[in-house]
C-alpha cells in the first residue's frame, strides 16, 4: 500500500490543492487504498484533513510518535473551556479575545478559522509570557515561556501534559522519563528528532512501502537522511528546478512523475544543461497527471452564446489589457459570443479598469454610472422575456437620451464579458458552459485542462502538453496576439469544433482514473521489484 506525504503546512487555507492530497482525492475516489505520513508538527491536521475530504483516512504523525501522543481523535478546546485571571474584562477583535485587567492586557486567546481555541498567551507579574499552543484534539502540544531579557524555552508535551522535551535556543533535551525512547540525551534540532523516528519506522518494516511526495528542498533532504526507505516517488513540475546537489540526494530507485510530457521534457533539458544528465536518466520517470478525466460533455450547444473562458494565470498586465481589447474588438462584431475573464481579485480589480477605460475611450461612457446603470438594467429585463410592468414605458424614455445609441453600444459589449475571481466550485460551472478554453499562464493549469477534455472544450494554451493534439483539440500559441485567431479556429467553423469533441472523447478514456491507476500500479510494481 502507497504512503502519501503531503507538503502542506499547518494553518495551510487551501489543503486539497497540495499535489498530494490531489492524488490522494482521486485513489479515494477510485478506492484505491493508501495511508497519509505527515512529518511537521500539525495543530489541526484533523481540521485541514476535514477540509481536503480525508478525514476517514489512515494517517500518521511522526510528531505524536515523538511526542509520545495516543490520541487520534478529540474535541477542541472552545472559548468556554479557557481558565481566565480574575476580574478581566474581554475584547473581542477578529479571531482573538483580550483579556484585561484594567489598562493591563493580561491574556490573548486566539481562534482558528474553525472556531476553536488555536492558541493563548499569558503575561505574568514576572514579565514572562506564557503562549500555549492547543491541538485540535483538545490539549495543549507545545507550551513556550520568554522571559522578559528575550530567552525562551519551548516545552514539547504528551497528551496527558507530561514533558517530553524541552527546547531552548541551543540545544533540545529530552525528559529523563522518555530516554527509553530516544536515541540521544539532546539534540540540535526538532528535525534530527524527525530524521531518528522515521528511520526507527522504517527499520521496523520488513519491507518499507513506497513513499509519494512533492519534490522539494525539503523532500530532498529527508530523502538524504532515510537510507532504509527503499523508495521515495516524487511529483515534479516545471517549478522544480534541481541543482547537481538535489540529484545526489536521489536514490537510484526512486521514481519521478510528471504531471504532463511538457514537465518531463523541461526537467531533461535542465538536467542536461547543469551536466547532470547521466544521474537524471538513472531515475525511472513516468507522466502521470494527478487528475483523472471524466465524461461530462458541456452544455455550449444549448446556450445562446458562445463563451469564451479565459484564464488569465501569469500574464502580464499590459500584455493582459493588450489581449482583453483585440477580445472586445472581436466581440463588437460577433454577436453570438461572450467573454469569461478569471483571475486573482487584484487581476479581475485590474482588467475591471481596463475594460471601463475601452468603454469611455469608444463610447464615451461610464459604466459606473446612473444613466448606464439603468440602460443595461432596461435590455437586462427586455432580454429576459418576462412580462415587466411598465417596460415599454421605461425604453421610450431611454430611447429618447441624447446619447442612447452609445449608451446601447456600450451596453451591447459590456453585458457580454463576465470578470470572476477563481473560485473552484464556479470553475466547474463555467467551464461546462464553454465553448473555448484560454490559459495564458505561461505553465497552464493541469486541473483546468483536464477539466475542459472532460467538457469536450478545445483549448488554446502557450505550452505544448501530453493533453493537447495541436489544431485538433486544441493551438498552443507562441504569440498572445494569434488567441483570438485561434478562439475563431474553433468558434466559426463547426467542423474544427466537432474534431476537437472526437479527440477530447479519446483523452477522456486515455486519462480516466482507470487507466491512470493502471500506470501507478505500474510505478508500484517498479519499486517492489
Amino acid at each position: 500500500m502507497l504512503t502519501l506525504m503531503p507538503t502542506f503546512a499547518s494553518g495551510a487555507d487551501h489543503p486539497e490543492t497540495d499535489p498530494v492530497i490531489e492524488l490522494a482525492t482521486m485513489f479515494k475516489e477510485n478506492k484505491v487504498p493508501f495511508s497519509m505520513l505527515f512529518t511537521n508538527q500539525m495543530p489541526d491536521l484533523r481540521r485541514l484533513l476535514y477540509q481536503a475530504g480525508l478525514e476517514t483516512f489512515s494517517w500518521t504523525n511522526v510528531y505524536d510518535d515523538i511526542q509520545d501522543i495516543h490520541m487520534k481523535s478529540g474535541v477542541p478546546f472552545t472559548i468556554e473551556d479557557l481558565v481566565l485571571p480574575k476580574d478581566t474584562i474581554p475584547y473581542f477583535l477578529g479571531s482573538d479575545v483580550f483579556y484585561f485587567q484594567g489598562s493591563k492586557k493580561v491574556m490573548q486567546a486566539h481562534f482558528h478559522k474553525e472556531g476553536f481555541v488555536y492558541w493563548v498567551e499569558h503575561r505574568l507579574p514576572s514579565g514572562e509570557v506564557v503562549k500555549e499552543q492547543y491541538d485540535d484534539r483538545g490539549f495543549v502540544t507545545t507550551k513556550t515561556v520568554t522571559q522578559a531579557d528575550g530567552q525562551w524555552k519551548t516545552f514539547w508535551l504528551n497528551d496527558n501534559g507530561y514533558v517530553v522535551l524541552t527546547q531552548t535556543s541551543q540545544k533540545i533535551m529530552v525528559a529523563d522519563s522518555q530516554r527509553s525512547r530516544f536515541a540521544a540525551a539532546s539534540y540540535q534540532s526538532m528535525q534530527e528528532i524527525v530524521y531518528e523516528f522515521l528511520m526507527k519506522q522504517s527499520m521496523q518494516l520488513q519491507q518499507s512501502p513506497p513513499i509519494v511526495t512533492d519534490l522539494g528542498t525539503d523532500t530532498l533532504e529527508l530523502r538524504s537522511e532515510q537510507p532504509f526507505l527503499k523508495q521515495i516517488i516524487f511529483l515534479v513540475n516545471q517549478k522544480h528546478e534541481l541543482t547537481a546537489k538535489d540529484l545526489i540526494q536521489i536514490n537510484d530507485g526512486d521514481a519521478f512523475v510528471f504531471p504532463t510530457s511538457a514537465d518531463e521534457r523541461l526537467f531533461v533539458r535542465q538536467a542536461e544543461a547543469k551536466g547532470n544528465k547521466e544521474k537524471a536518466d538513472q531515475v525511472a520517470k513516468y507522466v502521470i497527471p494527478q487528475y483523472a478525466t471524466t465524461l461530462n460533455l458541456g452544455l455550449s450547444n444549448e446556450t445562446a452564446l458562445d463563451s469564451i473562458y479565459w484564464r488569465l494565470g501569469n500574464i502580464r498586465d499590459n500584455e493582459a489589457r493588450r489581449l482583453l481589447i483585440q477580445l472586445i474588438k472581436v466581440l463588437q462584431h460577433e454577436d453570438d459570443q461572450a467573454l469569461i475573464v478569471e483571475g486573482s481579485e487584484g487581476q479581475v480589480k485590474t482588467m475591471s479598469d481596463h475594460l471601463q477605460a475601452f468603454i469611455k475611450s469608444t463610447f464615451d461612457v461610464d459604466l459606473t454610472s446612473e444613466q448606464y446603470q439603468e440602460v443595461a438594467q432596461f435590455v437586462a429585463d427586455q432580454r429576459s422575456g418576462k412580462p415587466i410592468a411598465g417596460l415599454d414605458k421605461r425604453g421610450k424614455k431611454l430611447r429618447e437620451l441624447p446619447n442612447w445609441q452609445a449608451l446601447s453600444a456600450a451596453e451591447f459589449v459590456a453585458s457580454r464579458i463576465h470578470l470572476q475571481v477563481a473560485k473552484r466550485h464556479v470553475q466547474e460551472t463555467l467551464m461546462h458552459q464553454a465553448r473555448v478554453y484560454v490559459d495564458t499562464a505561461t505553465i497552464p493549469d493541469l486541473r483546468m485542462m483536464i477539466e475542459a477534455i472532460s467538457n469536450g472544450v478545445p483549448l488554446v494554451v502557450r505550452q505544448s502538453s501530453t493533453l493537447i493534439r495541436e489544431h485538433q483539440n486544441g493551438i498552443v500559441v507562441a504569440d498572445l496576439a494569434a488567441i483570438p485567431e485561434a478562439c475563431r479556429f474553433f468558434l466559426k467553423t463547426l467542423s474544427n469544433w466537432n474534431q476537437s469533441l472526437v479527440v477530447n472523447a479519446e483523452l477522456i478514456e486515455k486519462f480516466s482514473a482507470d487507466n491512470l491507476i493502471k500506470k501507478w500500479q505500474e510505478v508500484i510494481a517498479f519499486g517492489e521489484s
